[in-house]
C-alpha cells in the first residue's frame, strides 16, 4: 500500500508540474503581448495567423517564447526535482516533455533559424540541470 501513496504522490508533483509550468508559460507569453503588442491586423489565436504575423515581430517578440519556454521548463523541473520521487529522471522527462512541445512548433511555425535553435538548446535541458542544481545547493545547506 506505501508503494502505491509514493506513487500517486509522484503522478500528483508531476501534475502539479505541469500545469504550473504550463501557466508560467502562458503567463510569460501573455505579458509579453501586453508589453510588445503586434498589428491588431493578425489573429494569433490560429497557426495561419502567427504564421502570417511572424515576419514582422522584433527580436524582442521573438525572444518573449524562448523565454516562456525556459520559465515553464524551469518551473516544472523545480518542482519535480524538489518533491518528485525520482528528482533527476523527472527533471529532465519533463525537460524531455517539454522539448517535444517546443519541437512541434519549430516543425509547424516557420520562425527564424537563430530563434529555433536558440529555444531548443537553451530552454529545455539546461533548465532541468539548473533546476537540479538549484535543489542540491539548497540541500547542502539545509
Amino acid at each position: 500500500m506505501e508503494n502505491w501513496k509514493q506513487i500517486l504522490g509522484a503522478v500528483a508533483v508531476g501534475l502539479l508540474a505541469l500545469f504550473v509550468g504550463g501557466i508560467t508559460n502562458m503567463g510569460i507569453v501573455q505579458a509579453g503581448s501586453a508589453l510588445w503588442p503586434v498589428d491588431p491586423q493578425f489573429d494569433l489565436k490560429t497557426m495561419a495567423g502567427l504564421e502570417a504575423a511572424l515576419p514582422t515581430y522584433t527580436t524582442v517578440q521573438l525572444l518573449i517564447p524562448v523565454l516562456a519556454h525556459a520559465a515553464g521548463t524551469l518551473v516544472a523541473a523545480l518542482i519535480v526535482a524538489r518533491w518528485g520521487l525520482w528528482p533527476v529522471f523527472s527533471a529532465y522527462l519533463f525537460a524531455g516533455l517539454f522539448f517535444l512541445g517546443g519541437l512541434q512548433m519549430v516543425v509547424a511555425l516557420p520562425a527564424p533559424v537563430w530563434m529555433e535553435t536558440l529555444d531548443l538548446l537553451v530552454a529545455y535541458f539546461p533548465m532541468a540541470w539548473l533546476a537540479l542544481r538549484t535543489q542540491n545547493k539548497q540541500a547542502a545547506q539545509v
